[in-house]
This record gives structure tokens, sequence and C-alpha cells, in this order.
């Protein structure tokens, strides 16, 4: 359906829509006394009013605000001309709009006096576009764990301030906007860009503002009008940017809309260790002490350095593993010495240690392959207390005959972290690769 405005019933002609605007220029430039001489001067050349502000009889004798199912002009957030339905009761109007069915955030006519219209409230009303949107750290955007979030603009007279990374990075050379969305609540984040018919939206998340590298998602190749999906973890309390860019070429700017939905939930990489992970250090790096899925643990983190250690958990039955080093890691316990006896002797072997938290009782073992030096395993219910080492709480049997693993079985508790060390004999240090395991 086309949306036509109409001036009064029956239909106001385009010229005589023209006039009107002329008329509002004209009373802005002349100063109050012309104004008012304008207004007069349309109100007695036109038949109707052009801008919902004309009072209609009913039926009854009674007045009206509008003309059931007709349309009149409003103004638009980003100043464009924009129009509305005349509902039934011809008292109220549908939300302003550009084209077929996009919102733009009506705000007050001067000219006229319109009253802006309120927004659908379904998903919480639109957030029109604001001059903060045009540079670094962007205009703010609440999220809301519970219902829908929508925001509207327009780029086509915004300034190119940024590209993205990949195939986002086509979006160099076109205007853009950037929103700075806070999260409520971890969870998954869904942008659905919504653009005007004739706009090729790019658009991207990222979690720093002015880094491109920090890119989290990223929509483009879109057509023009075609709507474009964006999705991320997001972990509450942070800040993640929005960036609604255009496409190189005649169709990069425009009015769009964007729905942020945000569902809560936890997620590898949250910085919550969930049931079954056994490590999360808010990402999803490889090889940094806790791998992308969660479920190892190979990496040399500098936690691994000191007390209380890197962390680990045991939830199943399942190993533990990960790879890891003493070499260039200091001395953090001098005992037990390679007799695995406490205060008879001390070691000053390079120590990796390890928080191991146990989500079973049972026995836990602890076992290395692979290892390239004479190896020691310990552990201690009190990371700096090496009185708490228990019997069978250390493992040197190998020495320096091949093969050079070791294995340690002691007991644990549900709910208890035991602290493991992964040291040498006489100064020695190395790789290996360590796992833990409840069976």
């Amino acid at each position: 359906m086309n949306r036509k405005p109409l001036h009064g019933s029956p239909r106001a002609s385009r010229p005589a829509a023209r006039t009107a605007r002329l008329v509002r220029a004209a009373s802005t430039a002349a100063g109050t006394l012309l104004a008012l001489a304008g207004v007069a001067f349309a109100a007695a050349a036109l038949t109707g009013g052009c801008s919902g502000t004309e009072v209609a009889a009913d039926a009854g004798g009674g007045k009206k605000l509008c003309t059931p199912g007709t349309y009149v002009f409003c103004r638009c957030a980003d100043t464009k001309e924009g129009t509305k339905l005349c509902k039934e009761d011809g008292e109220s109007f549908d939300p302003c709009a550009l084209g077929e069915n996009l919102p733009c955030g009506e705000v007050p006519d001067p000219q006229t006096g319109d009253a802006a219209v309120p927004q659908p409230v379904e998903a919480g009303p639109p957030t029109p576009q604001t001059p903060a949107a045009e540079k670094c750290d962007g205009q703010n955007v609440a999220l809301n764990a519970s219902s829908e979030v929508t925001i509207t603009g327009n780029t086509t007279a915004a300034a190119d301030d940024f590209k993205g990374e990949g195939g986002c990075a086509g979006a160099k050379g076109a205007p853009d906007h950037v929103y700075a969305l806070n999260v409520p609540a971890t969870g998954k984040l869904t942008a659905t860009v919504v653009p005007d018919p004739k706009f090729a939206p790019i658009a991207y998340l990222r979690s720093a503002c002015g880094d491109e590298a920090t890119q989290l998602a990223c929509v483009q190749g879109l057509n023009p009008g075609q709507s474009g999906v964006l999705n991320a973890n997001v972990i509450k309390g942070t800040t993640v940017y929005l960036v609604v860019d255009g496409a190189a070429g005649s169709s990069q700017a425009g009015p769009y809309s964007v729905k942020l939905k945000l569902t809560p939930g936890s997620f590898c990489g949250d910085g919550t260790v969930d049931t079954g992970e056994a490590c999360d250090d808010i990402n999803k790096v490889e090889g940094d002490g806790c791998g992308n899925d969660c479920r190892n643990v190979a990496g040399n983190p500098d936690s691994g350095k000191a007390c209380p250690g890197q962390p680990v958990h045991v939830w199943t039955t399942a190993a533990v593993t990960g790879a890891g080093t003493t070499t260039g890691f200091p001395s953090a316990w001098n005992e037990p010495g390679s007799a695995c006896t406490t205060g008879a002797g001390t070691n000053a072997s390079p120590d990796h240690i390890y928080a191991v938290t146990a989500h079973r009782t049972g026995a836990m073992t602890v076992k290395t392959t692979g290892a390239t030096y004479n190896l020691v395993l310990s552990a201690r219910t009190d990371c700096n207390n090496a009185a708490t080492m228990a019997t069978r709480m250390c493992a040197n049997d190998r020495g320096t005959t091949a093969p050079l693993d070791e294995t340690m079985t002691f007991p644990v508790t549900s709910g208890t972290t035991y602290y493991v060390g992964v040291s040498g004999a006489v100064g020695a240090s190395g790789n290996y690769t360590l796992s833990f395991q409840i069976p």
C-alpha cells in the first residue's frame, strides 16, 4: 500500500503540500508576525490541515482530531518529513514512518504544533539516533534482558568514521553510526538490522569502540532493503559497540532500524566456570591456559607461576588434560625435595602450580605423559603450606630412567580445591602433558 498523505477530505494535491511547506519556511525566516500571517494564508488556501492538527466533525456533530483512514505529514527524528495514519477513532495516529513501514521516531513540529505520537511499547520505544552516534564512544543504549530494544537512525548526513575487519572492511568510505550497548546480563545478543528499501547496510559488533581488531560479528553483502542479523555472546557489566555502516556505491546510506534482543544464559568465555567446564578465562583463545572450548587447560599462564595457581575443575570421570612447561617459571615451592618428604631437603627447581577443584568425591589421579626431564609431582591442601602435603601426595619414582613420567593418586572431597605442583629434581625443568581424573 502506498502511503499518500491527505490534507483533509478529499485528498490534497502535491502542490498544496508544497505550498504548506513553503509557508512554514517563510514563517521561520520572517519572524513571529509573518509566521502568523503565513499560517493564516495556508489555512485559507487549503481545505484541510496538513499536519494532523485539523479538527474534523464526527457523525454526532462532535469534533475529531483527524479524518479516519487518511495520512498526514509528521516530523521524523532526523528532521525528514514522514507520514502517519489517522486511526478509526479520529483522535489518534499510527507511528510516524518513512516509506512503507519504517518507524522514524516522531518529534514535535514547531511550525504546526504537532506533538510526538508514542511508539508501540511491546518491545520498548525506539531509540532515535543522536549526534553522539557520530563518533566514539557512541550513543548509549541500554539493553533489556526481558524485552527487545529498537534503535532508529539515518546515516545519510553522517560522517565516515569507521570500517570493519574482513568482509566488513568494505564499509570504508560510507557514512556510519556507532552505538554503545550496555549489557545488563550475560547471554546471547542478536542484532537485526532493517534498512530502508534503498539502503544496503554493513553492520558489525566490536568490544572496543575504536579498535577494529576487537570485532565480534559482521554482516555484509546485503542487497538494498535486505535485513541482516548479528550474533555475539556478551557479558554482564560490559559494553559492546554496534556500528551501522554502508556498502560503497549509491546505496551506502539511508534510514534504518535495529532490533536488539538479549537472551540471558551462560557460555564458554563468560568468565564463570559452569558445570562440565575445566576452566573459563573470559576468552576463547587456545593455548593460554584454558582451551577455546573450556575443556582443556593447555598453556602456561602467569597464574601458574605462583599460588593459588592455574585454575582446573574436574567434574566427571573424564580426564582434564593440558600441555605445559616449567621452563622459565620461578621456584614457587621449595618443598618437597626429590625424596618427597617435607622438612627433609629443599628443591630450587622451577614449579608450575595448578589449583584443582574436585567436583566429585573419590581418588584423583594426576599423571604426566611426554615428560622431557626428571620430573616431580606433589600436592597440598594449602598452597602456601608444605606441611599440608599428605601421604601419597607426591611422586618422584622414575628419576632419570626413561620414561620420565610420574603418577600420583590421593583422596579428594567434592567442593574442595587441591594444589598440584609440577617441578623437577635438582634444578631440572622442561615440558610435559598433564592429566587430572577422578575415575
